[in-house]
């Protein structure tokens, strides 16, 4: 994985099929008690999704699964 800094980088990084979706991906805040299907976070946003095809960036007081 390349020197990626941030939630937008990590994203468009999944998108392109560049980093492949794993439980090992990088965040960029402190843990986080987060629910499933919530793959990475920063401090007001996550990537969420089911798989690879779905993600999307979302405010975290959006996610109340």
């Amino acid at each position: 994985m390349s020197q990626i800094t941030n939630l937008d980088e990590l994203f468009a990084a999944l998108r392109a099929g560049d980093v492949e979706l794993s439980a090992d991906l990088p965040v960029f805040a402190p843990e986080w008690e987060n629910p499933e299907g919530v793959w990475s976070w920063d401090e007001t946003r996550a990537i969420v999704g089911t798989c690879a095809d779905d993600l999307e960036i979302l405010e975290r007081s959006e996610i109340d699964w």
